[in-house]
């Protein structure tokens, strides 16, 4: 997909826009993971410090470290087909980018960004406070921040759709459910 189409669909989603900035950073090779802060000169320890295994790299961190790879298998996200193009992150996003969207296809994306921006702060908490979190818990915050985020995007879009209830149209109402048949977010 060429490189402006993804990014007018990045730009569009509907997420915090501090994750947008995020998601380019990834895409274009811009995050501070070891590997990075080693190809400019710095002098850190390549190895994850989380599993012990291999360089720290944008990919390890997010799709290969033994947590990540957990906290994925326990979201409700499932991307079949392209684990194979977790070695590139910016393959990874433009194969996402060019899935047909639908409703449910969206909610996976956006939750996905969310997934992505847990597990990197869950790093973080791990490096900076020694403090290990759960596969589960980064689900679970991940989840949360996301629902957070709808619910006020939702707010703001219900304001409309009262008025347009006094005008005599219908607002839909839509659940997301998890994999396991919990509802995560009503809209």
């Amino acid at each position: 997909m060429e490189a402006r189409k993804v990014w007018t669909k990045t730009w569009k989603l509907p997420i915090k826009a501090k994750l947008k900035h995020i998601i380019w950073k990834l895409y274009k090779g811009w995050i501070s993971a070891n590997s990075v802060l080693i190809r400019r000169g710095l002098n850190v320890e390549e190895t994850c410090r989380r599993c012990g295994e291999g360089g720290e790299s944008v990919h390890h961190k997010l799709f290969a470290c033994d947590f990540a790879g957990l906290v994925w298998e326990m979201s409700p996200v499932k991307w079949d087909g392209l684990q194979h193009l977790t070695n590139q992150f910016s393959d990874w996003w433009d194969a996402l980018m060019k899935i047909e969207k639908g409703e449910e296809v969206q909610a996976r994306v956006e939750l996905s960004v969310y997934i992505l921006w847990q597990i990197w702060k869950a790093r973080n908490v791990w490096l900076y406070e020694g403090k290990k979190l759960e596969p589960m818990e980064v689900v679970q915050r991940a989840m949360k921040e996301w629902g957070e985020f709808k619910q006020v995007q939702d707010h703001k879009k219900n304001t409309i759709g009262v008025e347009r209830r006094s005008e005599g149209q219908q607002v839909e109402k839509h659940l997301i459910k998890d994999s396991v048949g919990s509802i995560v977010l009503q809209k």
